[in-house]
């Protein structure tokens, strides 16, 4: 069983690098492009919009992985429907904000479309934080069925929901995100406790 979780172990350690890379290659590569930080979130196809994409595929895949390696392993189920929700959410805002830099290569972008995928990604954001605090908080509650490490992925998911959801800070997820997702990986490739059943 360890084995079918050694690709989710090795794609949440890749991502844990590659999340903090993008976005820092990200932004000085617009920040070349524009006069100023109001650039950085206009809508723009490039490749780095492809990336934005993939890293949203990935983290949907994870989420799946880790709700299914819950099951299989410890045979916990109270954050499933958060999970669940955490997976339609990432969908849609890395969706969303892909098709938006596509509307705007092809010029049909406006200047109401562009505020309104502002207030979409503050919205989806905010949502982010929230799911993130609850499945922390349901996996402290249930700490005590719980191996350690989950506990501190439940301490880790606390902190980034609380900087997402305050928005303005959540440039704090570039540090923060890596660090859940090296966590995530642990309870890929940590070998499974044994569970006597009575």
């Amino acid at each position: 069983m360890k084995r079918d979780y050694l690709l989710p172990g090795i794609v949440a350690i890749s991502l844990a690098i590659i999340f903090p890379v993008y976005w820092v290659l990200m932004f000085n590569s617009r920040l070349d492009q524009v006069a100023n930080w109001a650039g950085l979130i206009e809508s723009k196809l490039d490749i780095y919009s492809w990336l934005f994409l993939v890293i949203g595929a990935i983290s949907i895949y994870l989420y799946a992985y880790f709700k299914k390696i819950l099951h299989d392993q410890l045979n916990f189920k109270a954050i499933d429907v958060l999970l669940t929700l955490l997976i339609i959410n990432s969908a849609i805002f890395f969706t969303g904000v892909f098709i938006a830099d596509v509307l705007s290569y092809y010029g049909l972008a406006h200047g109401w479309t562009t505020a309104g995928v502002h207030i979409f990604s503050v919205i989806c954001m905010v949502i982010f934080g929230i799911l993130d605090i609850v499945i922390g908080v349901v996996l402290l509650a249930h700490s005590k069925q719980l191996p350690t490490y989950l506990t501190i992925l439940a301490a880790i998911s606390i902190l980034l929901g609380l900087f997402e959801i305050s928005v303005i800070f959540s440039i704090a997820s570039i540090i923060i995100f890596p660090i859940y997702l090296l966590f995530l990986a642990i309870v890929f490739l940590r070998k499974p406790e044994t569970v006597e059943v009575v």
